[in-house]
Order: C-alpha cells, then sequence, then structure tokens
C-alpha cells in the first residue's frame, strides 16, 4: 500500500503538479542572481513558471485531441456509413441504411448541434453520438434506430 501512496504523491506533485518545473525554474533564476523568496523575485518566478507550465499543458492537450481526432478521418467515416459492400451492402440497403456522409469542420456549426467533443455522428439534424470512434455495428445500429 505504501508503493501505491508513494506512486500516487509523486504522480500528483511532480508529473501533475509540476513540481520538477518549478525547481527547475526556481534554480536557474538563482543562477541569474534573482532571490526567489523576495517580491519581486517571487513574482518572476511565478511568471517564467506558469508560463511553461501552461505552453507545455496547452501542447500536451492539442497534440493529444489531435492524436485521438487522426484515428477518425473524414475517409474512416465514409467507409463506415457509406462503404458498405457485398453482404453489408446488401444488409444496409435492406435497412435503408445509405448515407450522405457531409465531415463538417467550421466550429460553429458544430456547437449548434450540440456537439461538445470530437468525434461526433449527427443524423437528419440530431446529434447521435459523440466523443468516441464508432465501431461499424455500433453505427449500424443507430442509423437502424432512427430509422424505425
Amino acid at each position: 500500500m505504501d508503493k501505491v501512496r508513494i506512486a500516487w504523491d509523486f504522480l500528483q506533485s511532480e508529473i501533475l503538479g509540476m513540481g520538477w518545473l518549478q525547481r527547475l525554474t526556481g534554480a536557474a533564476l538563482e543562477k541569474c542572481g534573482m532571490d526567489i523568496s523576495g517580491r519581486l523575485g517571487g513574482s518572476v518566478h511565478f511568471f517564467v513558471y506558469d508560463t511553461i507550465k501552461i505552453m507545455v499543458l496547452l501542447g500536451v492537450l492539442i497534440l493529444g485531441i489531435s492524436y485521438i481526432q487522426s484515428f477518425s478521418p473524414p475517409e474512416r467515416t465514409k467507409k463506415i456509413l457509406g462503404g458498405f459492400h457485398g453482404l453489408g451492402a446488401n444488409l444496409a440497403a435492406a435497412l435503408g441504411l445509405s448515407a450522405e456522409v457531409e465531415y463538417i469542420t467550421d466550429m460553429e456549426e458544430i456547437l449548434r448541434y450540440g456537439v461538445m467533443r470530437t468525434p461526433a455522428l449527427v443524423v437528419n439534424g440530431k446529434l447521435v453520438a459523440m466523443g468516441r470512434v464508432l465501431k461499424a455495428e455500433e453505427a449500424a445500429a443507430l442509423l437502424r434506430k432512427i430509422e424505425e
């Protein structure tokens, strides 16, 4: 149990809390001759530390979202909804699952549908799924349910 507590504390203070960055910026400012325990030095330390921390967090967030969205390119969505072949095409036709796929990138239009996380699936103007990549079977089940 102690190992879990130690790992949790390390995760909170060093990874999420970026304690390493605070120590690093403090040491760098002290090397430059600034007293970080004083008002001016403390303010400069806070500014430098927070600026770097925000840039790192934004970079991780942007890279993370881009990586996740790369799993659902428009071509894959079109393939799932409109590219049925063989027995799947016959099944899709029998269920009336032919679809026109539109890939929307305009943020205002996306928000009009109530989408808060991407990827999302909107059918006939109604938001039916968001925040995860659907498997072909899940998308077909959603479309069947809408047709009923």
